[in-house]
């Protein structure tokens, strides 16, 4: 990862506006923030569990004091994927809002699911993942309420979709005023290698050799979205930026052919009602729907679909799977669809415990540019009557013992005597080690 300037100090600025936002109404600051924000569960117990924990954050003022937050969780039955959240969801909305709902802007956050590649998530959830940033620490959901803060003015009434396990490292700071396309579906588009086009998303850009790579922000036509392509199909499409390496906005270099990967993706209130009238008309839902692989292959002026008997992302087919997203297909092809270039942005997936290894306790450019820390909120060497008292967890380095503690290990809201040691690699959260522990 590259260390830009500017997104290191647009993070920050980010993070540090955010700051004064806990505890407060949410307009406060100056600036509009988001309307609603959706909150999609795995079903309605891990709903309960995710409404015991966001009271008890509003309790402390973690959250803005005003904040609309809804939980929608899947119905029982077959998973229905991050797309069929999305129409459940919407149809929600429609009964509590009804024509209001076109009116707000809405932060929909896929955190469904029981996170078996990262067991640490399994019992919180995802989107209350703790991060070592903050006293207290901020969890997954702090983050994506302050990440896309920026975007609120920038978009019309609609459901900007984000998922729970990741990180958008950008900046706007040097670029000029722009706006969002009211209409259809607008997704953020980060420069990334080919290898990563092949486990992502990808974008056929319009036009894509004539593309300013080092403007920070670009809008976009997009002809086509590529699921997961092979090297050769994204040649073949032509997304490829092609050439020996490539210099984008703050100083951000990739070396080799490059190609513009997805994220998180906006639409507005002609494609929220598109989706509403389908699942209206279908009723129960009872096959995978992806958001990403079903909603934005179907649009764009050469988009096809052939992806639609394409299988090996879905975890159960089902007798009706492929009669669904032909109609989902049917709904959508036609929209419009742009792409958010963002020269100056770097997007981290973190939804396995290596990578969660890797960006939390090597890669110190993005521990710089997300102002995390190695030791956070933690209390050391404490006898069991003093530990009781809440006051003493901080984030100071007072009593950590440095040679027994590896600079590339993270802590996080624990306390543990300070005659243990801890090797590079480790991540530890919410952890009470009264004795000396070796990790």
């Amino acid at each position: 990862m590259e260390d830009g300037k500017e997104i290191t100090a647009f993070m920050k600025t980010l993070l540090d506006d955010y700051e004064h936002l806990r505890g407060k109404k949410k307009d406060s600051y100056g600036r509009p923030f988001w309307d609603l924000v959706v909150i999609t569960t795995a079903d309605i117990a891990q709903k309960e569990a995710f409404q015991l924990q966001i009271e008890e954050k509003f309790k402390r003022n973690e959250l803005p004091l005003d904040l609309t937050i809804i939980l929608v969780p899947d119905p029982p039955g077959v998973r229905i994927g991050n797309g069929g959240s999305t129409l459940i969801a919407l149809e929600f909305l429609d009964q509590v809002y009804g024509a209001e709902m076109y009116q707000k802007k809405t932060l929909m956050i896929h955190a469904g699911g029981w996170s078996q590649r990262m067991p640490s998530a399994t019992i919180l959830g995802k989107i209350f993942s703790l991060l070592p940033h903050g006293n207290p620490p901020y969890q997954m959901l702090d983050f994506k309420l302050a990440l896309y803060w920026p975007l609120v003015d920038k978009i019309e009434p609609g459901v900007f979709l984000v998922c729970a396990d990741d990180f958008l490292l950008y900046s706007f700071v040097s670029s000029k005023e722009w706006k969002i396309p009211a209409r259809g579906f607008t997704a953020l588009a980060h420069p990334s290698p080919i290898a990563v086009g092949r486990t992502h998303g990808v974008f056929v850009v319009k036009d894509i050799t004539e593309i300013n790579l080092g403007n920070p922000v670009i809008i976009n036509e997009c002809l086509e979205v590529l699921q997961k392509p092979t090297d050769e199909r994204m040649k073949s499409q032509g997304a490829l930026l092609k050439g020996e390496s490539h210099d984008f906005a703050d100083g951000i270099r990739i070396e080799g052919e490059a190609v513009y990967t997805d994220s998180s993706f906006y639409f507005g209130t002609d494609i929220m009602q598109k989706l509403l009238n389908f699942k209206k008309s279908v009723g129960n839902l009872c096959c995978e729907i992806d958001a990403y692989g079903d909603f934005l292959q179907a649009v764009g002026i050469s988009a096809t679909n052939r992806y639609i008997h394409d299988t090996p992302n879905i975890s159960q087919v089902t007798s009706n799977l492929f009669k669904m997203r032909q109609g989902v297909f049917d709904c959508l092809n036609g929209s419009d669809i742009h792409v958010l270039i963002l020269n100056a942005s770097v997007f981290v997936h973190i939804g396995t415990i290596k990578e969660l290894l890797y960006y939390f306790c090597q890669d110190t450019i993005f521990q710089n540019q997300m102002a995390f820390e190695k030791n956070v909120f933690n209390a050391w060497n404490l006898s069991a009557q003093i530990r009781e008292d809440a006051s003493l967890f901080n984030s100071s380095k007072v009593n950590r013992d440095e040679d027994k503690i590896s600079h590339a290990a993270c802590i996080m809201h624990s306390s543990i005597n300070n005659e243990s040691t801890i090797d590079e690699d480790c991540v530890i959260d919410y952890c009470d080690f009264e004795l000396p522990v070796h990790i």
